[in-house]
Parts: C-alpha cells; sequence; structure tokens
C-alpha cells in the first residue's frame, strides 16, 4: 500500500532498476553456458484495484517507470505485485539469482 502523506494529490510511479544476473550455483542439468537468465523468464506484473499497469519479463520491463495512478493528500493506493515462471522455461534458470529494486514516486500532479 503507498500512502500519500502530504495534502497535494500526487501521481504514483513504479520503477524496476539496478537487475543484476547471475549464475549462482550452476547444477548438471543446466546447460552451458550459464550467464543467469532469471530475469528473461521472471515474469511480473503490477496491478492497481484489478487493473494492469505494467507487465512482461523483468529484463523487459526494467529501466521504465509505470504510472500507477493518482493519490489524493493522505490517502492510500494499493498496489498488488505478482510474479511467475512459466512453465516451459526448463533447466535453463536452475541455481540462477535476480537481484533488483523496486523504486516508488509520487510526483505532484
Amino acid at each position: 500500500m503507498l500512502s500519500n502523506a502530504g495534502t497535494l494529490d500526487g501521481k504514483a510511479y513504479i520503477h524496476f532498476k539496478n537487475v543484476v544476473d547471475e549464475p549462482g550455483t550452476t547444477p548438471e542439468p543446466e546447460p552451458p553456458p550459464d550467464n543467469g537468465e532469471l530475469s528473461q523468464n521472471l515474469y511480473i506484473k503490477v496491478l492497481v484495484g484489478g487493473a494492469v499497469k505494467a507487465e512482461g519479463y523483468l529484463s523487459a520491463i526494467k529501466c521504465n517507470s509505470y504510472e500507477l495512478g493518482t493519490i489524493a493528500g493522505g490517502s492510500t493506493l494499493t498496489v498488488t505485485i505478482e510474479w511467475s515462471i512459466p512453465s516451459d522455461v526448463g533447466n535453463v534458470i536452475m541455481g540462477d539469482i535476480v537481484t533488483f529494486d523496486i523504486e516508488f514516486s509520487l510526483v505532484q500532479a
């Protein structure tokens, strides 16, 4: 839940950034080379009130800001982030690690 503690309305944004893929521990079933492919296979969906505000593979949606909506002064906005990995990915992500930051911002409307 995002809160606008101020008195003025603001537009809320989400930004996925600083995405770093690492191979982690490479078990035998994972085919070489292991470059860390988790961000290419991690599907992210951002929803506000059931409406999709951003969606796609992490590697594709990173470095973009997505508007979530306006938050009135003193109000809140509920944001849901869902993630999944398609069942047909196979062994290419075994042992892989991905780290990233999620940045929320509020710009005066």
